[in-house]
This record gives structure tokens, sequence and C-alpha cells, in this order.
């Protein structure tokens, strides 16, 4: 084999692998980050994103948290309708619709789920640490544990009427505030606010995805 042989066959075997090194670098490439904006696929207000942002001092995000498969408005929806009952106790287990995690990985910083309870069960927690917010039938607000109650009359939830409206309850859980994990630039009322703010905003995408009449009582103020 002659030198420039010799060469030419060595450049060849270079790029080649060159090109797998590529390939196998791309086949396993981190997903790219997302803005608050477009956590929990979008259904978060650009005043809960905001909240986010505060609650978290995080700017990004990863775009679907490891333990969130689970998580997803359709699901969670359906669940909810599937296990509703006109009377008596409905599905008590939070149907989880969305988990908020920075990049660093681990538990999700924040998580939203949505559970249903019968019109005459919307009194709210019992609990000395939690604020109470006039938003739906009641919004109950703590630092690492938060519930609405919005009522819901929809032809999905079979029997559900104006007098007697199915009672569906957003819960968020707060990982970064409830575990210490990060401390926002704010007092506790701001970061009561923020945390109804959230909480607020992804009940009422929950209301629009179960067809609640007027939005379930909720607004994106």
């Amino acid at each position: 084999m002659g030198v420039k042989t010799w060469q030419v066959a060595q450049a060849t075997l270079m790029v080649s692998g060159l090109g797998l090194v590529l390939v196998g670098c791309g086949g396993h490439s981190a997903p790219a980050a997302i803005s608050a904006i477009k956590v929990c696929d979008g259904h978060i207000t650009s005043v809960g994103a905001k909240s986010v942002e505060f609650l978290t001092g995080a700017t990004k995000f990863a775009p679907k948290p490891g333990d969130s498969s689970e998580a997803s408005y359709p699901k969670a929806a359906s669940a909810l309708v599937d296990g509703y009952v006109e009377t008596g106790n409905s599905d008590s287990v939070p149907k989880p619709a969305c988990s908020i995690a920075d990049l660093k990985g681990g538990s999700p910083e924040l998580s939203v789920g949505f559970r249903t309870e019968t019109g005459g069960a919307s009194g709210g927690p019992v609990s000395d640490t939690l604020k109470k917010y006039d938003v739906g039938r009641g919004a109950f607000i703590g630092s690492g544990r938060s519930y609405l109650y919005f009522a819901c009359v929809s032809s999905k939830f079979h029997g559900s009427t104006k007098s007697s409206p199915a009672i569906v309850v957003g819960e968020l859980t707060n990982n970064a505030q409830g575990q210490g994990r990060y401390k926002p630039k704010g007092d506790a009322e701001k970061v009561s606010e923020a945390n109804l703010a959230v909480l607020n905003s992804l009940s009422l995408s929950m209301a629009k995805e179960l067809g609640c009449a007027d939005a379930g009582g909720l607004s994106s103020d």
C-alpha cells in the first residue's frame, strides 16, 4: 500500500469514527429545558408561571420530570369523572395532573393533583396553619400544602347540577418550601399569594378540561 493510499484509508476511518461518535451523542442528548409558561403542558397562565419562578428560584425547568409519567391533565380529568359518585364519599385520592421540576433532577419542586368531593363536604381542611382566601368555593393556602375547592356542573359529572354540583379539589404540594429547598425573596404573605396564584391557574385549566359551567367560578386574575 502506497503512502497516499494509506493516508486516504486512515482519513476515511477517522471520519467514519467521528460520525459514529456524533450519532451516539445525539442519540442520548438531554431534552431541551423549557420556560415556566410551558410547564404542565402549557396549562398555566402567565401569572401562574411568574409565581412558579418566584417559588422555585428557577427560570428553566425539565420538560418531563422523571417521576411524572402519569401526571397529565387529560388522564387526571378522566380519572376524576370515572371516580365521581353523586352521593356518599367520592374518590379522595388526588389524581396527578402536573409536576414541575428544575434541571437538577430529583422529586418535583411543585406538583398539583385533583380529587372530588360531594357537595356537602366542601368546608375545607381544618388547620391553623392554612390561610383562607375567597377563591372558588374556598382556597386554603400553606407553605408546603395548599387546597382550592371549586364547584363543577358538567355533563361529564352525571347528576351534577347548580344546586348540587361536583366539588373538585386542587391540591398543591410545594416541596421547594415544604422541604426547605429554596427560600423566596419575600415574606410569608407573598409566598402564600404565589402558591395561590399557581393553584388557581392550574385549577382553572382543570375546570376547563372538565367542561365546568362558568369555569367553576374561577378566573385568571
